[in-house]
C-alpha cells in the first residue's frame, strides 16, 4: 500500500503524515468537490462525487461481506451523506457487487439525480459507470411510472 509523506521545499521532512494514498485522494476529492449543495454543480464535480460514493460502497461490501442498504452505512462524513441525500435518489442501494454477473451490473441503476425521472439527469450504474439519461430511458431502467 502506498503512503504519503509531506516535506518542505529543501527536502527536509517537516512532518510525517502516514495515510494510504487512496484514502487521501478520497478525502481531497470530497473537500475539493464540496460546494454548498449538489444541485447546480458542474458535471466533473458530480462525477467525482459519484465516484467517491461508488468506492465507499465497494469498500463497505468488501469489509462487511454484504452490500450497504443505505448511504448512512458508508464511511462518508455526515455532511457528505446529507448532500448526497439531497441530490440523489438512493433507493436502489443494496445489490451485491461480488455476487452479481458483471454484465448485469452495467445495466442496473445504483443511484440517480432526484430530478432525473422528470427531466433526465445523471445516473450511476452498479459497475461504477455514469451516464446522463433522458427521463424516459431512466424510467425504463428503474420501472417507475409518471406521477
Amino acid at each position: 500500500m502506498s503512503f504519503v509523506s509531506l516535506s518542505n521545499a529543501k527536502g527536509k521532512q517537516m512532518r510525517h503524515i502516514s495515510m494510504p494514498v487512496p484514502a487521501l485522494l478520497l478525502a481531497v476529492l470530497f473537500l475539493w468537490a464540496s460546494p454548498q449543495g449538489a444541485p447546480g454543480q458542474d458535471e466533473a464535480v458530480k462525477k467525482t462525487r459519484l465516484n467517491v460514493l461508488y468506492q465507499a460502497y465497494q469498500a463497505f461490501e468488501i469489509s462487511n461481506g454484504k452490500p450497504a442498504k443505505e448511504v448512512d452505512e458508508l464511511a462518508l462524513a455526515k455532511e457528505d451523506v446529507r448532500l448526497l441525500k439531497a441530490w440523489l435518489n438512493l433507493d436502489e442501494l443494496g445489490l451485491s457487487l461480488a455476487d452479481a454477473n458483471k454484465e448485469d451490473l452495467k445495466k442496473m441503476v445504483m443511484v440517480y439525480e432526484k430530478q432525473a425521472l422528470k427531466e433526465g439527469g445523471m445516473v450511476m450504474f452498479y459497475d461504477g459507470s455514469v451516464k446522463t439519461l433522458s427521463a424516459a430511458d431512466l424510467k425504463k431502467l428503474v420501472g417507475k411510472k409518471d406521477k
